[in-house]
């Protein structure tokens, strides 16, 4: 107050100076203020209705922009979709050729011919493990080799270190094979002729007469039969001529290595028939290896068992393959989706922004037009279109109709169906049911 007085010239400091009223510039007369014309309802219309058709061309302008990204995404979800496909289609073959079935029925038939064997099984092998016939075959032939070898060495003069001298080794090779052909033979045969006679339901009285009738011209009194699941006949005749000639053979090389040896040391003349003995045995030992071993019934036991355990394994790994197609495409094709699913909802936001800004202008100038905001659905107003119903602007979803399109038809639950469909009827093949349904195994 005391500044105001002093300003009006009423002592103070400012005592002196005159108030003068305020004036406006220039020669212009003082009038009221000019505000600028309130905007009609048909300009705001105006403006809003530009403001909804930016919001549109952006929102369709987002899902030009993930139009690229979708399309790099979906070759990565179809080829994950081929893959699974794929290795179903390999099940599939696999089921379509019962191999599963056609084992596990050899294994039933296997199981049901020795069902009534009794307690001499005849899947039983009388030596175990198999594979020491071959270090006992080894070990005969490096011995029958080498012997023979010297044998004829010593008989025919060869040189030391000549060629000959070491093609001397050759025979007893030969020997070796020999010996081995000849129990493979006898053991077959041997075989044959002691399970058709172990058998036999009934057995005939023998006496030395009915012995030596069949020995010397009726070998075979009564016509036999055999099935057709049966073990070929026994034909005994060669094979045991065969290793007789072989092993005489032998003897007969190891009686002259003997001599031999006798010339210098005539002390051993009287060990000469336990030193060819020796040699016999050898190789006789070996030959009945063979034919103790060997038993057709527990060879075919051991390859059908074989066989179950490889397609069992060889289903499986379909089975495994398969699944693990499916979930790598399942994850593939959730991205996929879910891409899509962010794609249409930056639309809808950039939309909805829109519409947020215009609402703001409302609020600020406290007026709002006639017309109404597409929220609840992207649609362009009504009362802004006089076209055909449901026509203007719009949000482009046709931009997605092929993703849209390949999400449903790469939906992994198709995949899913197929592979349980194909499981189930394999599954069956191990029960030897019937096929499942919804699954037809084809033709075989």
């Amino acid at each position: 107050m005391n500044d105001l007085a002093a300003a009006n010239g009423r002592g103070g400091p400012g005592a002196g100076l005159s108030w003068a009223a305020p004036m406006p510039c220039g020669n212009t007369p003082p009038g009221p203020a000019v505000l600028p014309p309130e905007p009609t309802t048909e300009q705001i219309d105006d403006v809003e209705a530009a403001a909804l058709l930016r919001a549109f061309a952006e929102a369709n302008a987002s899902l030009g922009r993930a139009h690229q990204t979708l399309q790099d995404r979906s070759k990565r979800m179809l080829e994950t979709w081929h893959a699974a496909r794929h290795t179903i289609e390999g099940v599939t073959r696999f089921t379509n050729a019962d191999a599963v079935g056609q084992a596990r029925s050899e294994a039933e038939r296997v199981a049901q011919r020795h069902a009534d064997d009794g307690p001499e099984n005849r899947l039983r092998r009388r030596v175990r493990p198999t594979w020491l016939v071959w270090p006992a075959l080894a070990a005969s032939a490096v011995f029958d080799a080498a012997f023979v070898g010297v044998v004829v060495q010593q008989m025919l003069d060869f040189e030391t270190g000549s060629i000959a001298y070491y093609l001397a080794y050759l025979p007893g090779a030969g020997m070796a094979i020999a010996l081995y052909v000849a129990g493979t033979m006898l053991a077959e045969n041997l075989f044959r002729h002691r399970d058709r006679s172990s058998r036999r339901p009934t057995r005939d009285p023998l006496t030395p007469w009915t012995l030596a009738k069949r020995v010397l011209w009726q070998w075979r009194p009564e016509p036999e039969e055999r099935k057709p699941s049966d073990l070929p006949w026994p034909r005994l005749t060669v094979p045991v001529v065969f290793a007789a000639l072989v092993l005489g053979l032998l003897g007969v090389f190891g009686y002259i290595r003997a001599a031999l040896a006798v010339r210098d040391f005539p002390e051993l003349a009287r060990v000469l028939p336990v030193f060819v003995i020796l040699l016999l045995l050898l190789s006789l030992s070996t030959v009945a290896l063979k034919v103790l071993v060997h038993n057709p019934y527990a060879d075919r036991a051991a390859e059908v068992g074989k066989a179950v355990r490889d397609v069992e394994k060889r289903a499986a790994d379909l089975q495994r393959t398969a699944h693990d197609a499916v979930a790598a495409h399942t994850d593939e094709w959730n991205t996929y989706r879910a891409l899509v699913a962010g794609s249409e909802a930056e639309a809808h936001r950039v939309l909805q922004e829109g519409c947020a800004r215009i609402l703001d202008e409302r609020g600020r100038r406290a007026r709002r037009g006639t017309l109404r905001l597409p929220l609840d659905g992207p649609r362009w107003p009504a009362e802004l279109w006089r076209g055909e119903p449901g026509g203007g602007p719009r949000i482009d979803w046709a931009l997605l109709g092929y993703a849209r399109d390949l999400v449903g038809r790469n939906d992994p639950e198709l995949l899913e169906r197929d592979l349980a469909a194909v499981v189930a009827a394999q599954n069956a093949q191990f029960r030897r049911a019937e096929p499942a349904e919804g699954f037809s195994p084809g033709p075989r």
